[in-house]
């Protein structure tokens, strides 16, 4: 499941990124192949950690992070080829600090895994629109929705 999260990342057609990956103490090799893609791409950066959840592993992240944007990609989640393409066009045009993105559930027999649509559609993140994100399912993680940097460091979120 990595492996195609990472082939989603690195196979861009916007290629000028950065991905940083924390390890959050992980102990079923995942660490190595984590480690073997930092060796082959330089834009891949990682850190390994004793596990402290989800929540600090994205705060070192954060932290780590040089780019102006940031996206959350889990390890089981992948992304089209166009996604981050598409993500620096909305920001010329809407210009906001925070954009949301529409994506979609999927299961399979893993379960149920968050991906983003190929056809990805924009709106401006006002308090207007959270009810209606939540009540879709679509509010309750971070990996569906990209940050100005600046502003998650500015308001230490």
């Amino acid at each position: 499941m990595i492996s195609k999260c990472f082939s989603s990342v690195l196979n861009q057609s916007f290629q000028d990124f950065e991905v940083i990956i924390i390890d959050d103490g992980s102990d079923d090799g995942t660490e190595k192949i984590c480690d073997l893609y930092s060796q082959k791409y330089e834009k891949v950066k990682v850190w390994h950690q004793n596990n402290a959840g989800v929540s600090v592993a994205r705060n070192v992240g954060i932290h780590k992070a040089v780019g102006k944007y940031i996206v959350f990609v889990d390890c089981d989640d992948w992304i089209p080829i166009n996604y981050l393409r598409n993500i620096k066009k909305a920001y010329e045009k809407f210009g906001d600090e925070v954009i949301y993105c529409t994506s979609m559930k999927e299961r399979d027999k893993c379960g149920v895994h968050l991906y983003h649509c190929s056809t990805l559609e924009y709106s401006n993140m006002y308090l207007e629109n959270i009810n209606d994100l939540i009540e879709k399912g679509l509010f309750n993680s971070p990996v569906n929705k990209v940050y100005c940097r600046s502003v998650l460091i500015r308001n230490n979120i």
